[in-house]
């Protein structure tokens, strides 16, 4: 078999990667090409969240509930808009950080993708742009936090870590 493998500084592009196989060698001349396949992908498949995706977020402050996680949640109700989402800094959609003085502590966002063959997928990166903290969660389960304490965690739960200056405009892997 064959087996094709991007190198791990694969820097993602747009447009469909080709590459043929020939099969070469007949009896009477070497060279020739007797067979082979052609094969294609589609490089845009490899993101599976776009930094300028649409997203659903809840921004009313408080706990939207214990399952806000949860795949089958119904989040028709929430609000949705383009990242990059926040309320300082200029955002794409600006959501609402409580009254001046008395800041919600806490927002939540949501963002569905199906992936057609996930036979296809060995892993994947996560690139995060946060402000101060944030935990991760997919099918339901933490993968990632940053800047938080470690075990239960509510609405009410302050960083670890204040984020200031440029690190507040970078994708952290």
């Amino acid at each position: 078999g064959i087996e094709f493998e991007l190198n791990k500084d694969y820097k993602p592009e747009v447009g469909t990667l080709k590459w043929d196989i020939l099969q070469t060698g007949a009896p009477d001349d070497p060279v020739a090409v007797v067979g082979g396949q052609r094969f294609e992908f589609d490089l845009s498949k490899l993101t599976l969240i776009r930094k300028e995706s649409i997203w659903r977020y809840w921004d009313r402050g408080g706990n939207p509930g214990r399952s806000w996680n949860q795949i089958d949640l119904d989040d028709s109700k929430w609000k949705t808009g383009r990242a990059e989402l926040g309320y300082i800094d200029d955002p794409e959609t600006t959501i609402d950080g409580g009254p001046a003085g008395k800041r919600f502590i806490t927002s939540y966002y949501r963002h569905t993708f199906e992936v057609a063959d996930p036979e296809l997928i060995r892993d994947l990166i996560l690139r995060m742009k946060r402000d101060d903290s944030a935990v991760v969660y997919l099918n339901g389960k933490e993968i990632h936090r940053v800047n938080l304490p470690t075990g239960g965690i509510s609405a009410n739960t302050l960083a670890t870590k204040e984020v200031k200056g440029a690190e507040e405009d970078v994708f952290f892997v």
